[in-house]
């Protein structure tokens, strides 16, 4: 998707009639999570598009995991401190012995606009949730983007326990069929509110792979995390051989 992957195009048809997808069209995102847009990143989500499978996988990164650039240690924030977010993009692709494909630096207000675009989330309450400024009744809720992020600001809670945990479902409501015809307009939607290496070309050249995993009726959104150990003063999160080899086994 980024200006550094962009290969050949193929056809520019979009029918599915004949259509199977190769894991050539799979790429992995990652998700740079900011307060405001001049402030460092709070948390690294990798989003992996798998279309054969029909599979979205969420990883959790720390951002004090340690990762190695050339002859530089750091943690993935010290890397972002050092040259920003393709430098960090760079640092879990070393992590997790893979590249990253791409990167999206998200802050508050462009959360709040991309959740909105896709028409806010439907959230079913068997008690009341009520803190600070958010008040939400027992029963059927439809949350817009602001609420949203006043909730993820308050976690872990009762409707959440962390940020993956609702990407996840909030993708599972979202992602459906529907969704098909509105990708251009959501892709210029995700470009005016994201810092982001994917280009227009990228998009285009993955526009009949995703319209395919929309469609299908058994998509899956997984959650992954990486696992390891953080050292005594919890400054640094080194993680497990095993679990970089589970997580590597699903974004190669």
């Amino acid at each position: 998707l980024s200006a550094a992957s962009e290969q050949q195009s193929g056809p520019s048809d979009l029918s599915l009639a004949y259509y199977r997808p190769t894991q050539e069209e799979a790429f992995s995102l990652l998700l740079i999570q900011c307060k405001e847009r001049n402030q460092a990143p709070y948390g690294y989500t990798l989003l992996h598009f798998d279309p054969v499978n029909a599979t979205i996988t969420l990883i959790k990164i720390p951002p004090e995991t340690e990762s190695t650039i050339g002859t530089r240690t750091d943690t993935l924030n010290g890397q972002y401190d050092y040259a920003g977010s393709d430098n960090v993009k760079m640092g879990v692709g070393s992590v997790l012995l893979n590249e990253v494909d791409c990167y999206a630096r998200i802050d508050q207000n462009g959360r709040i606009n991309l959740i909105d675009a896709l028409g806010g989330m439907e959230k079913t309450l068997s008690s009341a949730y009520q803190k600070e400024d958010i008040s939400l009744p027992v029963g059927n809720n439809l949350l817009d983007g602001k609420t949203i992020s006043r909730i993820l600001e308050q976690l872990p809670n009762e409707i959440f326990s962390s940020e993956e945990e609702f990407l996840k479902e909030f993708l599972n409501q979202r992602l459906t069929p529907e969704l098909a015809d509105k990708g251009d307009y959501l892709f210029t939607v995700f470009l005016n509110n994201t810092d982001t290496d994917v280009t227009q070309f990228g998009y285009t050249e993955h526009k009949k792979a995703i319209r395919y995993f929309l469609n299908q009726k058994q998509r899956q959104i997984e959650l992954r995390e990486l696992t390891g150990t953080w050292s005594d003063d919890r400054m640094v999160f080194y993680p497990d051989a095993a679990s970089i080899r589970e997580i590597n086994q699903i974004i190669a």
